[in-house]
């Protein structure tokens, strides 16, 4: 694989870090999931990303993007993620990379003050590209999939095979994917999806809410028409968290564990 091409390997395979089903090789993924067991029943996603490359020999990639997420609560009004993306992947030899991924944003119900709902997360991390097929790299996050904003060190690591796929970011994710067909993919996924929200409450109980949910299962892709895709994830949940209440004096409401089902459309490069 030559250096170019590698570079928009790692680059589709990072762009969207913060969603927690991250898809690879996607300019514009749209996504509906339904949360059984939860007081949070449904969650969609907007994302869209364009990337540009910053010299002709392809060693440094640009992305700038957009997601939009929408938490619809059965006591509650919806809340909502407003967050434009910027990447930035640069090769920095033949062995060495570095990836940095700023998402400023609304985090919130987006009634009050916004300023109140505005919040920075972000990942950086160095990758060494391993023999094999392997890259592996280390570095921080500052972000709230664990339903609340913590700063948490990061394991990324690659395998590109012949007919398979890892890519996984730990502790946020894992996905592994059998593409035996150029129509039809299938593997198994791990995610943590989850933000820390403003709320406005008139009784003023509650500023604050924290929810992440913990995925596992199987999951299978389907080309539709050229770059049209269709994903279905049939997941269960391993870890909940759903706290609500005061910042100070959080009170965790419901950690029961149940069946997901997520269907994500998507249009690649």
């Amino acid at each position: 694989m030559n250096k170019r091409l590698f570079i928009v390997l790692l680059f589709c395979l990072i762009s969207n870090l913060n969603l927690a089903h991250s898809q690879t090789r996607d300019r514009l993924t749209l996504s509906g999931e339904s949360l059984m067991s939860s007081p949070v029943s449904r969650q969609s996603d907007i994302q869209w990303i364009e990337r540009f490359f910053l010299d002709e020999e392809g060693n440094g990639l640009l992305g700038v993007g957009l997601q939009s997420r929408i938490l619809s609560i059965d006591t509650r009004s919806p809340l909502y993620i407003v967050s434009p993306q910027f990447t930035w992947l640069q090769s920095l030899n033949q062995d060495y990379s570095f990836v940095i991924n700023l998402r400023p944003g609304l985090y919130g119900d987006l009634r009050g003050n916004l300023s109140d709902d505005f919040r920075l997360e972000g990942v950086f991390f160095v990758d060494r590209i391993l023999s094999g097929g392997w890259t592996l790299g280390l570095g921080a996050a500052r972000g709230s999939n664990f339903g609340r904003v913590l700063t948490v060190p990061v394991l990324h690591a690659v395998y590109v095979g012949e007919s398979s796929l890892l890519d996984a970011l730990l502790p946020v994710k894992a996905e592994y994917w059998i593409m035996n067909s150029e129509h039809f993919e299938y593997g198994a996924i791990f995610s943590l999806v989850g933000s820390q929200y403003r709320i406005e409450d008139l009784t003023n109980t509650a500023d604050t809410l924290q929810f992440a949910n913990g995925l596992i299962g199987p999951s299978a892709r389907m080309k539709i028409q050229d770059k049209f895709y269709i994903q279905l994830d049939a997941l269960f949940t391993v870890l909940r968290r759903y706290e609500v209440g005061l910042a100070e004096n959080l009170a965790i409401q419901n950690t029961q564990a149940g069946p997901n089902l997520r269907l994500t459309m998507q249009l690649r490069y």
